[in-house]
């Protein structure tokens, strides 16, 4: 049967993947953008690394992403902000943007082949030195949420047939409801009935070195007494959950759950019995399969991303999600 506009009534529990720009109104209950050859732009620094398919990842899931345009992002070197029609990067409302910060993973090794220099106007120039760039990221707004890890782009371009990543990267923008890890001292604070915002706050993108100050892309509670009707259009929903994952027997601050997993820093009688967690680590798993067990503590693999918080407990927030205008 032919699909016709009136075939595209809303109901419940109905998830709808239709493209972003051809469709007007993908406004619907349940909504999934797919971007055409939407692609994480090729400047964007490794923050974490697959060990299993040994491959280096850019974005985590759960990052508040927007696409660069030529109207708002003229910071970004034209040559980078073409490398494809809809470059996905971080979002953030602070007015000065964000510069990322690259490390020995973002070098030119045998590795992964280096990331591309977001300094260099070029667009294809090889990270040389590690630190923060010159250059910054600036006026990006949401349009979602990113489901899966993003994968880096310049480590794909080393390899003729290698295709890690569809070019249509699906990203959430309305009506689902996200467990996301708590990372950032921003997102600790954020508990059930807060409106939430992407960050305004400044800071550079740097999850390696310094995760709970790493705000670009990250939730952040949304001020409504504040008066600041500029950070209307980055509120991304409420929150309507929040629960402790797990404790740590040497509480450290910023510690990721997975590392403290894997140096049996966890203490297992912490673990959330609501979610069944406690349950779970019984089940015989291989680490970095994505399949929670022994291997993941019982803790969902997506949550083992969440860092520790001074008392050296972590935490995940259940996201209503509502893109403003969407």
């Amino acid at each position: 049967m032919a699909f016709t506009p009136a075939a595209r009534v809303p109901r419940e529990g109905q998830v709808f993947r239709t493209p972003w720009w051809p469709i007007k109104d993908t406004a619907l209950h349940n909504t999934v953008i797919s971007l055409g050859n939407g692609k994480a732009a090729w400047f964007l620094p490794v923050v974490a690394k697959d060990l299993n398919k040994q491959v280096p990842y850019v974005m985590l899931p759960g990052t508040i992403v927007g696409v660069l345009n030529d109207r708002d992002n003229t910071a970004v070197p034209a040559a980078h902000r073409a490398q494809s029609p809809s470059v996905l990067v971080p979002a953030h409302a602070h007015a000065a943007g964000y510069n990322v910060v690259y490390t020995s993973s973002d070098l030119a090794t045998d590795e992964y082949g280096g990331t591309f220099d977001l300094d260099e106007t070029d667009g294809a120039t090889v990270v040389a030195a590690t630190g923060a760039t010159t250059a910054a990221v600036v006026g990006v707004k949401p349009l979602g949420v990113l489901q899966d890890c993003a994968i880096s782009q310049a480590y794909q371009r080393l390899f003729r047939n290698l295709k890690l990543q569809y070019d249509n990267m699906n990203i959430l923008s309305q009506g689902k409801m996200l467990r996301i890890p708590a990372i950032t001292d921003e997102e600790d604070d954020i508990y059930p009935g807060d409106l939430v915002q992407v960050s305004n706050t400044a800071g550079d993108y740097d999850p390696i070195n310094n995760p709970r100050v790493s705000y670009p892309g990250r939730w952040k509670k949304f001020d409504p007494t504040g008066g600041d009707v500029s950070m209307v259009p980055f509120i991304m929903g409420r929150c309507v959950a929040r629960h402790r994952i797990c404790g740590s027997t040497t509480p450290s601050t910023g510690q990721l759950l997975l590392t403290a997993i894997g140096a049996g820093n966890v203490d297992p009688s912490t673990l959330n019995t609501a979610e069944g967690y406690h349950t779970l680590n019984r089940v015989q798993t291989v680490p970095g399969l994505a399949l929670q067990g022994s291997g993941t503590g019982g803790v969902p693999t997506a949550l083992t991303f969440a860092t520790a918080d001074a008392s050296g407990d972590f935490w995940a927030i259940d996201i209503a999600l509502a893109v403003q205008g969407v």
